[in-house]
């Protein structure tokens, strides 16, 4: 019985790891696709073209988009998205003023 009752407890559905290193795998291409964002739409602001800033945005959508096809990879798919949605409120700031 307490071989079983161990045999539970190490099973990976009953206690997940918090530390998991796909979970930190994700946000770390999810921040560095952010840290990319911010970049050139800091660049993009201080230069006055939001026109170049959309350009940028659908780079890096795209590029996000073929990583996630060839890696086979959610986290990239959900960043790129990401990255599409957050970009586009920037571009219309940006255009917007």
């Amino acid at each position: 019985m307490e071989e079983h009752e161990k045999n539970e407890a190490d099973s990976p559905t009953k206690n997940p790891d918090p530390a998991n290193k796909s979970d930190r795998k994700g946000l770390r291409i999810f921040g560095l696709n952010l840290l990319i964002l911010v970049v050139y739409s800091v660049v993009s602001k201080f230069s006055g073209d939001g026109i170049a800033d959309a350009f940028f945005i659908a780079i890096h959508f795209c590029a996000c988009m073929i990583v996630a096809a060839i890696m086979r990879s959610w986290a990239w798919v959900l960043s790129g998205l990401l990255v599409l949605v957050i970009g586009f409120a920037t571009c219309v700031e940006l255009l917007g003023r």
